[in-house]
C-alpha cells in the first residue's frame, strides 16, 4: 500500500492549531494518528514554516482579490501610498522640493481615483488645505494672474486695472530715478493703487520689469536726526562739467528734518560768499521759531570756512551756529553728499546739460520735484514741502496711512478677482467609495 505524502504547509497548519483554513473534508481525510504526531512535533523542526504561511496569505489574498476587481485596485492604491509614504519617512526623498512635492501630488491623484480624496490624505496624515496649497502652487499658469495664482484662491491679489497702472506707474520714464517706495506712496496718493511697497516689489518682479536696485555701500552708524524743521541744516558744494568743458559749483542747502532743499545755486567756482548768499536767503525763509538756534553742519572745505561764513555766523550768533563735520561732530555730512548724488545720476548723467543755463534749468527742475512732487518713505509718505511747512501739526507720525483706501481696495480685490478665476484648477467632485462588490 503506498503512503500518502503531505505538504509541509498542511502540518504546520495543524501544528499550530489552524485547521479551519483547510479546506472542507481535507482534515477528515488525514488519519488520526499523523495529525496526533504533527501536533507534538518541535516547533523548530520545518525550516521556513513562517515563509509557507506567508505564502498562503499571499495566495487567498490573490485569490480573493482576482474575484472581485474594484477590491483589487483598492488594495493597490493603498498600497502605493504605503510605499510613498515609507520613503518619505526612511528620509529617501524630501517632501519640501518640488520634484518630490509633483510626485506625492501624482500619487495622491492615482489614488483619488479609487478612493475618497478625504480618506487618501487622512492616510497620509497631510491637511486639505495643505493639498490645496501645493497643488495650486504646481498647477499650470494661470493665464489671467501675473502671480500664477488662482484667483479665487487668492482673492487678494491685484485687479487687471491695478496691475496695469502699478506697470504704468513702474515703467514712467520720467520718474526712472524714484525708489519704489516712493512710487507707491505717490500712487497711493493719487488714487491709482492702494498697495503694500512689498506688493510693489513682487509685481516688479512678476511682470518681468527691470530692477532699480544700486550698488549698496557698507552700512554706517545713522547720522544725527532733527526733531522740528531748522533745527540742523546741511551746506555743500559739488562739482559738475557740462558738455561745453565748463566746469560748474553746486551749492546746496538741506534742512535734516524734512530733507527739504531750502537753497540752492549754480556758480562758475566755489565760493565762501555763495554759502553766505545760501545762509541768509534760507534764514529769511525759515520758520524756525523766535528764540531757536540754526546749527549749520558743513565739511572742512574753504568755501565752508572762509572769512565771510565767520563774520554771518557771529552777526547771527547764537542763533546760526556753525559746525564742521569729523571735527566739531562725529558726524559725517552725508545727508546733503546723498541729495548730490540723486541729483547727478536720476537728473544730469543721463542726459549731459550743454551748457550753464541747461544745468541750472535742469537743477530748479530736480529740487522742485524732490521738494514738492516726490513723497519720501522716510517722512512716512509725506513730501519735503509738506513736512516743513507743515510741522508741528503734519508730522510723519500723523501721515495719510491711506488706510481706509487700503481697506476698500482689498475688499474690492476679494469680491471681484473669483469671478476673473480661469477654472483651470478647481476640484473635482469627490464621489463616495462604492464598497467591494
Amino acid at each position: 500500500m503506498r503512503r500518502a505524502s503531505y505538504h509541509t504547509t498542511l502540518k504546520d497548519l495543524i501544528r499550530t492549531g489552524a485547521e479551519e483554513a483547510l479546506p472542507d473534508g481535507m482534515f477528515q481525510r488525514i488519519p488520526r494518528s499523523n495529525r496526533h504526531r504533527w501536533r507534538h512535533e518541535p516547533a523548530n523542526k520545518y525550516q521556513g514554516a513562517a515563509l509557507g504561511r506567508l505564502t498562503t496569505e499571499q495566495l487567498d489574498l490573490l485569490r480573493l482579490t482576482a474575484r472581485h476587481e474594484r477590491l483589487r485596485r483598492l488594495c493597490m492604491a493603498y498600497a502605493r501610498l504605503h510605499l510613498l509614504l515609507r520613503g518619505f519617512r526612511e528620509g529617501a526623498w524630501r517632501i519640501g522640493t518640488m520634484p518630490q512635492r509633483s510626485a506625492l501630488l501624482a500619487a495622491i491623484r492615482s489614488g483619488a481615483e479609487r478612493l475618497p480624496l478625504r480618506r487618501v490624505l487622512r492616510f497620509l496624515g497631510l491637511p486639505l488645505r495643505t493639498y490645496r496649497s501645493w497643488r495650486a502652487r504646481t498647477a499650470p499658469a494661470c493665464g489671467p494672474s501675473p502671480l500664477d495664482r488662482c484667483r479665487r484662491r487668492h482673492s487678494g491679489q491685484l485687479l487687471p486695472a491695478e496691475r496695469d497702472a502699478l506697470r504704468t506707474v513702474l515703467q514712467d520714464p520720467g520718474k526712472a530715478h524714484w525708489p519704489v517706495s516712493s512710487l507707491a506712496h505717490w500712487a497711493a496718493r493719487e488714487g491709482l493703487v492702494h498697495a503694500a511697497r512689498s506688493t510693489w516689489y513682487r509685481y516688479r518682479q512678476a511682470l518681468g520689469l527691470p530692477s532699480r536696485r544700486v550698488p549698496r555701500k557698507k552700512r554706517h552708524p545713522p547720522g544725527p536726526r532733527a526733531t522740528r524743521p531748522d533745527a540742523l541744516w546741511h551746506v555743500d558744494v559739488t562739482p559738475f562739467r557740462t558738455t561745453d568743458g565748463q566746469r560748474w559749483a553746486i551749492h546746496v542747502l538741506v534742512d535734516n528734518y524734512s530733507r527739504r532743499k531750502l537753497a540752492w545755486a549754480v556758480h562758475e567756482r566755489p565760493r565762501a560768499a555763495h554759502v553766505v548768499a545760501l545762509l541768509q536767503l534760507a534764514w529769511a525763509r525759515s520758520v524756525r521759531s523766535d528764540g531757536l538756534p540754526v546749527e549749520v553742519l558743513s565739511d572742512g572745505g574753504s568755501e565752508n570756512t572762509g572769512r565771510p561764513v565767520h563774520r554771518l555766523v557771529a552777526r547771527l550768533h547764537p542763533g546760526l551756529q556753525h559746525r564742521v563735520a569729523l571735527r566739531d561732530l562725529p558726524w559725517s555730512n552725508s545727508m546733503v553728499e546723498a541729495v548730490h548724488k540723486r541729483l547727478k545720476y536720476g537728473f544730469l548723467l543721463s542726459d549731459p546739460p550743454a551748457d550753464g543755463a541747461v544745468l541750472r534749468r535742469r537743477v530748479d527742475a530736480a529740487f522742485h520735484e524732490e521738494n514738492a512732487v516726490r513723497p519720501l518713505e522716510a517722512l512716512n509718505g509725506l513730501t519735503p514741502d509738506e513736512a516743513y511747512f507743515g510741522w508741528p501739526m503734519r508730522t510723519p507720525h500723523h501721515a495719510p496711512g491711506h488706510a481706509a483706501e487700503r481697506a476698500a481696495a482689498r475688499a474690492l480685490r476679494r469680491s471681484t478677482n473669483p469671478g476673473l478665476a480661469c477654472g483651470a484648477c478647481d476640484d473635482k467632485p469627490e464621489l463616495p467609495a462604492q464598497p467591494p462588490g
